[in-house]
Formats: structure tokens, sequence, C-alpha cells
């Protein structure tokens, strides 16, 4: 549709080699000039996302700081070659957990795909 904008509420990041962001974020071993943003991002992420079972999706409606921490965390992925999908979605599944910046959820049985499920779009990152 020509001039039509859609807002999604959520996004998660999914690695096609498997594991979680904590497992990829650690694999990064910046260079210099990118330790100290992988320092702040990191110290962010440990200050502001306890730990949950589930899978983990941003509110992507949470304003600037949430943001900007997540797209320098997405360019830090890829400078160093780390591929990720970025899963953007209103309808991400059920919900187990939940605070003003998260939201933690769960498949429901039965579910053979993640993104049919929830009606995701995945914005593919190369």
């Amino acid at each position: 549709m020509k001039g039509h904008k859609m807002k999604y509420k959520y996004v998660r990041l999914q690695f096609p080699q498997g594991g979680d962001f904590t497992a990829a974020w650690n694999s990064i071993f910046p260079a210099q000039e990118d330790a100290a943003l992988y320092d702040e991002i990191t110290a962010w992420f440990r200050a502001t996302l306890p730990s949950r079972v589930g899978v983990c999706h941003f509110k992507t409606e949470n304003g600037k700081v949430l943001r900007t921490m997540i797209e320098s965390a997405m360019a830090l992925l890829e400078r160093y070659g780390i591929p990720f999908d970025a899963v953007y979605t209103n309808t991400p599944g059920t919900v187990v957990a939940e605070d003003k910046l998260w939201l933690w959820t769960v498949r429901s049985q039965g579910e053979k795909k993640w993104e049919k499920s929830c009606g995701a779009i995945v914005f593919f990152q190369q």
C-alpha cells in the first residue's frame, strides 16, 4: 500500500547459527576503537535486562535510549561478522513476563515456526 507505514511494537534478534543474544554478544572481541561502546552497551544490558525464561523482545515504543542501544548493538554485531535477523512483530507469542522495556514470550504448544505463529516480519542482515 502506497503511503501506508506499519509500526511494529516489538523486535527480537535471532541468530541463524543458533544460540541467543548473550552468546553472540560475548563472541565479540572488540577492537580498541569499539571497546568503549561495547562496554557501555554491555553495562546497559546488564543493568536493564533481568534474567528470564523465554524469548526476549525489545519494546520499540520505549524511546530513544532503547533504540540507540539496540541499533548500536546491531551495528557492532554486523561489524564483527556475526549474522543475525531482526524480527519485528506486533504479535510476539505467549507472554510469560514483561516490564517497561522488554517482553518475554514462549511458543505455544504445537507451533512449528515462530515467524508464522506470531505474525513476525523478518529483516535479514548480512
